[in-house]
């Protein structure tokens, strides 16, 4: 195995410790909006009051390869106004589908576009959620964006 690759499974594995995991989560919510697409059109503008933001998860590989979306909408954010939180249209609620973090450090926002999160934590992300479909879409993020081609 590459040392890429072995540095790539050390950093999933501690990525997806639910104790480190639940360390960057500011709270989750559920929204009165369920149409996903209708909620991302209504938060995106309110997002830049609560910091520098990215989407993460199925939001963020939805833009990356346009190949699933799923149900749960994460939100990365870079020093966020716990404040400004508030007035988001958003009902706090521990089973939602709405998942505020903090992102898990500089690089997180180096991804390939401004709107997305590093690759690598869009497929930890996917992995976390357990599921067959957002497997497969995790596969399609490493094939695109963290596969070594020679």
């Amino acid at each position: 195995a590459s040392a890429r690759h072995v540095l790539e499974r050390i950093w999933l594995l501690a990525i997806s410790s639910s104790v480190l995991m639940s360390a960057f989560v500011i709270g989750r919510y559920r929204a009165k909006q369920h149409d996903t697409k209708l909620l991302e059109e209504s938060l995106s503008p309110r997002l830049a009051k609560v910091g520098e933001w990215r989407w993460g998860g199925g939001a963020g590989a939805q833009r990356l390869t346009g190949f699933y979306r799923g149900e749960r909408t994460l939100v990365y954010f870079r020093d966020p106004d716990m404040d400004a939180i508030e007035s988001l249209p958003l009902i706090a609620d521990s089973s939602g589908d709405v998942v505020l973090m903090r992102a898990p450090g500089p690089l997180a926002f180096e991804g390939p576009n401004d709107e997305v999160v590093h690759p690598l934590l869009v497929y930890a992300d996917l992995l976390m959620e357990g599921h067959d479909r957002a497997r497969e879409a995790a596969a399609e993020v490493h094939r695109r964006f963290l596969e070594v081609r020679s």
